[in-house]
């Protein structure tokens, strides 16, 4: 199937647009469970402020806060304007980050040519996101984030989704700290855009 698409379009064509396929499922999926647990806790808030569902959260220990609505809720857990700009800025890292590790799945696959290969490839990927995860929670405090390694790594690109998020939640982040993380994360995604694209072809013609 892939000789016969490749006879339309050229492997550069072909690659962008499994990025962009890719990169377009994940927002379409994120936006639209927004999107319906938006209108459900709405439909809610106009019912009842939320008193109902707080009281079964409650009653089967699932919810650990004293709240009879929502917007007390929101207060006892101390959702603010801060803290929604955090999870902003915390969601442009990852998706970033994202869109980078996809391009390199997407270049090694394209050396990849059995579902043996294909396995063999996922575990020390597997493999090396666990290492990156466990280091973060290892760095998680605010000491080891506001200098050193943890530091360096909120702004490198790819580790950065995970490492930026927790500085952002635990200690104080300055605005340029902030662009230059993601500057960096831009300017990996274009390079691995261009590159990328050379090794996809050469992996798929090679």
């Amino acid at each position: 199937v892939l000789d016969i698409i490749l006879t339309s379009v050229t492997t550069t064509t072909h690659y962008f647009s499994k990025m962009i396929v890719a990169w377009l499922t994940v927002m379409l999926q994120i936006s639209t469970i927004l999107f319906e647990g938006a209108i459900l806790l709405y439909i809610r808030n106009a019912y009842d402020e939320g008193s109902g569902l707080l009281k079964i959260l409650t009653r089967y220990n699932l919810l650990e806060v004293e709240a009879t609505t929502f917007k007390s809720l929101l207060k006892v857990l101390g959702i603010d304007q801060k803290l929604l700009s955090v999870l902003g800025v915390s969601m442009i890292y990852m998706l970033l980050g994202v869109v980078i590790v996809q391009m390199i799945m997407v270049c090694i696959s394209s050396f990849i040519n059995s579902i043996e290969e294909s396995g063999a490839i996922q575990a020390p990927v597997y493999i090396i996101f666990l290492i990156v995860y466990y280091v973060a929670l290892a760095l998680n405090a605010p000491a080891k984030l506001s200098s050193g390694f943890g530091y360096y790594m909120s702004m490198t690109p790819i580790v950065s989704m995970l490492f930026m998020p927790m500085r952002l939640l635990l200690v104080e982040v300055s605005i340029h700290e902030i662009l230059l993380g993601i500057v960096l994360n831009i300017c990996t995604l274009i390079i691995f855009s261009y590159y990328g694209s050379k090794i996809y072809h050469y992996g798929i013609l090679g």
